[in-house]
């Protein structure tokens, strides 16, 4: 119990913070990713014409 309380405390101190950068980050990679895929489909489509 005793080395959990540190990690808890950090934890708590940075929860707020991380889950807005974890957000912020998990957007910008899920339309890096959607660009990366309509960039592919494009290509595709290119090549099948």
């Amino acid at each position: 119990m005793k080395n959990e309380n540190p990690k808890i405390r950090i934890w708590r101190s940075l929860g707020i913070l991380g889950l807005e950068i974890y957000l912020i980050f998990a957007i910008k990679l899920w339309k890096y990713l959607s660009n990366l895929a309509h960039t592919d489909l494009a290509t595709d489509t290119r090549i099948k014409k």
